[in-house]
């Protein structure tokens, strides 16, 4: 038979740690006083993890979710639960924010679920080494956000204008790039012996696999196309 988280949690705690001339072997008495006591420290455990599941964004529903909003003063405006709660977790993050550059890409990673190295956040202002600079100063921009990985298109520029709203006072949100990846296969098939080699060029990702069938060697190159997207983003008053 099994047995429970408690007696887990039990020989965890009392159990498997050593002591020094104490016998809490199972059964002792040193061991069925404690038992008493882990199962009390469980018990509380347990209904704090029920009561931080239950008041968790990410498991609220419907009308919770409205109420929670009004803490935010974001009405939900006809919105579905998933699209309302993607939103109130990004306001919410965007409170947070310091008005960093990381604090920013913590809030795009966090709010799309995905990796921060997989986008850059920059500033528009750099100075080359000859000492010209290019950009204009306060500006920031995000590039290549990858649209895949986007679960709500439709809120692009809700997601920009809360992203404005997290930068530091007077620094200005310039634009946002979405990259689309599109995966495409490319036959070859050419009539050839088994030894001789076939290479098909590519200027991006490709992989090569070779199979021969007779005397026909059949190539074939997975190519991933990217598409880029740029959203010019309006500058957002503070105040």
């Amino acid at each position: 038979m099994a047995k429970s988280d408690f007696e887990l949690y039990h020989e965890d705690e009392v159990l498997s740690v050593p002591t020094n001339r104490i016998n809490t072997t199972k059964g002792s008495p040193t061991e069925r006083m404690m038992r008493v006591f882990d199962k009390f420290l469980y018990d509380d455990m347990e209904d704090s993890l029920a009561i931080e599941k239950a008041t968790a964004l990410d498991n609220m529903v419907g009308g919770q979710l409205d109420d929670y909003g009004d803490d935010w003063n974001l009405p939900r405006k006809g919105k579905s639960d998933d699209l309302y709660r993607f939103l109130l977790k990004l306001r919410s993050i965007n409170r947070n924010s310091q008005g960093t550059f990381n604090e920013v890409i913590r809030i795009i990673a966090a709010a799309f679920d995905m990796d921060p190295h997989e986008f850059q956040v920059s500033n528009d202002y750099q100075i080359k080494p000859d000492g010209t600079a290019t950009g204009k100063p306060f500006q920031a921009s995000v590039t290549n956000i990858p649209l895949d990985e986007v679960e709500h298109p439709e809120i692009v520029q809700e997601f920009i204008n809360e992203l404005q709203n997290a930068l530091v006072l007077g620094v200005t949100l310039s634009h946002v790039s979405f990259v689309q990846s599109l995966h495409a296969n490319v036959y070859v098939a050419t009539v050839l012996t088994s030894m001789n080699f076939v290479q098909l060029t590519s200027d991006v990702d490709t992989q090569i696999f070779e199979r021969t069938l007779t005397n026909t060697s059949y190539l074939r190159s997975t190519q991933q196309i990217t598409t880029q997207y740029q959203i010019e983003s309006e500058e957002v008053d503070h105040g």
